[in-house]
């Protein structure tokens, strides 16, 4: 059976739902947000915390064009079983301000401006609202225009995402301090776009959520947006962003179904192993024998951290092949021993592979018998046995 899809780099949550991925759900967040007395919020986290994804849920939650289709994206989820009640209902305006130029004061401007220009003109033509904005001389006042021919145009109120606001400014705390300074402290171009951003609360702009990285950037900006609220730190959102140790367990076994960390079979460690002998010409088995087995099933094995890989593993009763131990901070349902036999293909005749297999289980017998293992109860026993380029036997050897 194969494992759901990990979506790696994939930050949009409409095509995680649509297409399947694997899916870690924060949807019981939505409601703890819109429940919370401070309609707007900055929260800061590390970056790869999974920050854009959120925004990304949050934008497909509350778009009022996406109303009808909450049952097509959230279906299974914490939020699906009991809806807030501001579901579909606001004009979401995002921002995203990653990617802004900040190698001189002039291409740092004309960078954010075209940003917020840009991120504006898409909010007008996704909801098919007939304003053409004019250039200015700062964003500040392109928001300005923006908001005050929005407001009589429509019939609810906006709902303003930004992901990433600091981005830039900690590129600039890097390399040029004064910078920062000048652009984000008194009266600075980004403090003043935030400025008209907080005045826009009092009338049209509902709810803001905002990430980022750094508490330096939150609070040169704080001072002039004192209604913001800071719910870092809160207790109820701990979990909101990042994984939990339950959700890393849930993940591995979702992404790699049980057969796959062996909790009673090794069949498809077998398969993969057996993909590649038959990809091997007749001059790579001249010389072959268990050792070059044992250090492709080696390899394969280190693909994954779930386990801490040991080969000719020392135990009282002699040298176990291969064996996958205990590693933290991973707890999988079973740990495993392996004994490998090989046969050549022109030796592999029954009664050689009967003998292989019997030796084996002895083998394998006696190292379970071992004090070292005598009483693990987690842990599975096999005897592999190959001849020429496919396993013959794959027998689980019980205490």
């Amino acid at each position: 059976m194969a494992g759901k899809r990990i979506p790696y780099g994939i930050s949009n949550y409409q095509t995680i739902a649509r297409e399947g991925y694997l899916y870690v759900d924060k949807t019981r967040f939505i409601r703890v947000l819109e429940e919370n007395q401070e309609p707007f919020v900055f929260f800061l986290r590390p970056r790869r915390f999974g920050k854009s994804l959120f925004v990304s849920l949050l934008s497909n939650y509350y778009d009022r064009l996406q109303k009808d289709q909450f049952n097509e994206f959230f279906t299974g989820t914490d939020i699906w079983k009991e809806p807030t009640p501001k579901q579909g209902s606001y004009y979401v305006l995002n921002f995203d301000f990653s990617g802004i130029s900040t190698t001189t004061e002039e291409e740092l401007v004309e960078s954010f401006s075209r940003k917020i220009q840009n991120y504006l003109n898409l909010f007008l033509a996704k909801y098919n609202i007939p304003i053409t904005l004019h250039s200015h001389s700062s964003p500040a006042d392109v928001l300005v225009e923006f908001f005050s021919l929005v407001f009589t145009r429509i019939d609810g109120q906006i709902y303003v995402i930004i992901d990433e606001y600091d981005h830039f400014a900690n590129e600039l705390l890097g390399f040029d301090i004064q910078l920062f300074h000048q652009s984000l402290g008194g009266n600075g171009f980004i403090r003043k776009w935030f400025e008209v951003l907080k005045e826009a609360t009092k009338t049209i702009v509902g709810r803001i959520f905002a990430t980022c990285v750094s508490p330096i950037t939150l609070d040169s900006l704080t001072s002039g947006f004192s209604t913001a609220r800071d719910l870092t730190r809160s207790p109820r959102l701990h979990e909101m962003m990042g994984f939990t140790e339950s959700e890393v367990d849930m993940l591995i076994h979702e992404a790699f179904p049980e057969e796959i960390i062996f909790p009673g079979m090794s069949d498809k460690l077998v398969s993969l192993v057996e993909e590649v002998l038959h990809a091997f010409s007749n001059r790579d088995y001249i010389g072959f024998d268990e050792k070059y087995l044992k250090i492709l099933i080696f390899a394969y094995a280190h693909m994954s951290t779930l386990y801490l890989v040991k080969s000719e593993y020392e135990i009282s009763g002699g040298y176990i092949d291969i064996a996958f131990l205990p590693r933290e901070p991973w707890h999988p349902d079973y740990y495993a021993l392996f004994e490998l036999k090989y046969i050549k293909s022109g030796q592999s005749s029954p009664e050689a592979i009967k003998k292989a297999l019997k030796d084996g289980i002895e083998q394998m017998t006696r190292y379970g018998s071992s004090p070292e293992w005598a009483y693990q109860k987690k842990v599975k026993r096999w005897v592999l046995v190959f001849a020429g380029d496919r396993c013959v036997h794959n027998r689980e050897v019980t205490p």
